[in-house]
C-alpha cells in the first residue's frame, strides 16, 4: 500500500494543535434484508464548513443505498444523516493519542 499521499505525523500534530479536527462520516448500504453500516476514512478538517461539505457526499450515498433494507435500513440511514449533518464523528482525541504513542482507553 502506497502511503505517499498521507501527511506526516508531525504535520498532523501541528494542525491538531492549531485547532483542526479529525472526523469520520457514516453511510450504510442495504441489500434487501441486510444493511451494512460503514465509516469513511479520517478527514483532517479546519472548519465546520469543510465537515459539512464532506458529510453531504456521504449523506447522498446513504440516501441512495441505505434505506432499502428491512428493518434497519431506514434507522441506520437516519442515524448516518444525523451524524453527517452534525459534522461527523470526531476522532481527534483517539488520533492524537495514537500519534503520541499512547493507547486511548474507551470510556464507558
Amino acid at each position: 500500500m502506497n502511503a505517499d499521499h498521507l501527511p506526516s505525523p508531525e504535520l498532523i500534530q501541528s494542525r491538531l494543535s492549531e485547532g483542526w479536527r479529525c472526523v469520520r462520516f457514516e453511510f450504510c448500504v442495504s441489500f434487501g434484508i441486510a444493511t451494512v453500516r460503514r465509516q469513511s476514512r479520517v478527514y483532517l478538517t479546519e472548519t465546520w464548513q469543510e465537515r459539512y461539505l464532506y458529510g453531504m457526499g456521504y449523506n447522498a450515498l446513504a440516501l441512495l443505498l441505505g434505506p432499502w433494507g428491512v428493518p434497519w435500513g431506514v434507522v441506520w440511514t437516519a442515524r448516518a444523516l444525523w451524524t453527517n449533518l452534525t459534522g461527523g464523528a470526531d476522532v481527534t482525541d483517539e488520533l492524537a493519542a495514537h500519534l503520541a504513542g499512547i493507547t486511548a482507553t474507551p470510556v464507558g
